[in-house]
């Protein structure tokens, strides 16, 4: 059974870059071509934590004893897709990037680089992003009567 996380990472503390899916071939004399390469490429996220020195001994613990150094996955909750909201992940500590970044007498920061298996975004997610584009800082704006009208009004006519 895959053990969770509990102390999510700093949420000012972490950077993550989306897998590479697509194969790009410079061409001399143009364009590079691209292609589609690998489907749900993993994550990579450098995160952190900044911790008590109950929360240190944890974090140390659950690296050493539950995911034995990074070698088995473990639950983690980001915010990844969702900028409100954290949304929970299967993922890998990447070896050899586990570690105590600073200390600064009962404070500890921890670092790592965590690998996340690729999930496909809510629908509605995109939906909703997508709706900025059209509307700019307005967006909710129309989000929230296209939810109105899609969720309460259609269905009491029908």
């Amino acid at each position: 059974m895959i053990q969770k996380l509990i102390i999510p990472p700093d949420r000012d503390g972490y950077s993550f870059t989306d897998g590479t899916q697509i194969l790009s071939v410079k061409l001399d004399g143009g364009a590079s071509k691209y292609r589609q390469d690998i489907l749900d490429a993993a994550s990579n996220f450098n995160v952190s934590w900044t911790c008590d020195p109950d929360e240190y001994n944890y974090l140390r613990a659950f690296y050493k004893k539950v995911v034995n150094y990074g070698a088995l996955p473990f639950l983690i909750d980001l915010y990844y897709d969702n900028p409100f909201e954290l949304t929970e992940h299967t993922a890998h500590i990447v070896p050899g990037t586990f570690g105590l970044k600073s200390q600064s007498g009962l404070k500890f920061i921890v670092s790592a680089t965590i690998e996340v298996d690729q999930i496909d975004m809510d629908q509605n997610n995109i939906d909703s992003a997508m709706l900025y584009g059209l509307f700019g800082n307005e967006y909710q704006t129309y989000n929230d009567l296209f939810d109105n009208l899609m969720n309460v009004q259609l269905p009491a006519i029908m």
